[in-house]
């Protein structure tokens, strides 16, 4: 990888010293071709969605990261199964001892979740009440 990308940079640095001519000395044409490279492709980026007041910065992993990651996924889920298909009975068993000896906390997160949003609602809804009485 790393070869293919300094071959790269390589063949983009003679193209731009061949459009732009000796206005650069190389090793600036070769800065500005790292920075751009890792600004581009290897850093996290934002963007906007939205229009005017209601625009909002969406945040994106590097587009490196964005094309690999489909295949990460694959590959790793590849390993599982067969990781899962050589050892039987092992990955359901780690399975059932997180979710056994968590399952007290689970559903406690569960009712507190479902009880936190009901009593939210009662409290706007008093609130609402109290600052805006009806006549």
């Amino acid at each position: 990888m790393a070869d293919a990308l300094t071959e790269f940079q390589e063949r983009l640095k003679e193209r731009v010293k061949g459009d732009i001519g000796e206005l650069m000395p190389d090793s600036v044409i070769k800065e500005l071709i790292e920075q751009t490279i890792t600004k581009e492709f290897l850093e996290p980026y934002t963007t906007r969605e939205g229009e005017g007041w209601y625009a909002r910065p969406v945040h994106h992993p590097s587009r490196l990261m964005q094309y690999f990651k489909p295949h990460i996924e694959t590959a790793m889920l590849r390993y599982v199964a067969d990781w899962s298909a050589a050892n039987p009975g092992k990955l359901e068993a780690v399975v059932k001892e997180a979710i056994g000896e968590n399952v007290e906390e689970f559903f406690g997160k569960a009712v507190r979740a479902y009880f936190k949003n009901q009593f939210e609602q009662f409290q706007f809804n008093l609130l609402n009440q109290i600052n805006h009485p009806q006549k």
